[in-house]
């Protein structure tokens, strides 16, 4: 398979020097040869994973942990602040 180094590098934006270029021309068409290969995998019986797929997961649930202490201790030393409610510095002007 043939490559063409310069249109590709136009294509992504990158600067090669003649180096990278001669290593590039070389490897690239290795890899495009391997994705090609992987067409010819059989997947028929294979686990199909997806954004549809449900796969059982180890993560635990999530769950509140309320610490009045720390909750306290921000607050008391947020510079600003009406009531609980802590003042910050507006970010749109």
């Amino acid at each position: 398979m043939t490559v063409d180094i310069d249109h590709l590098a136009r294509l992504v934006r990158l600067a090669l020097t003649p180096e990278e270029k001669t290593v590039f021309s070389e490897q690239f068409p290795r890899i495009l040869d391997y994705i090609d290969s992987l067409q010819s995998v059989e997947l028929k019986n294979n686990l199909a994973v997806g954004p549809d797929s449900v796969l059982p997961t180890s993560l635990r649930a999530d769950q509140i942990a309320l610490d009045e202490n720390i909750r306290s201790a921000v607050i008391n030393a947020f510079p600003e602040k009406s009531g609980t409610a802590l003042k910050v510095p507006g970010i749109f002007g």
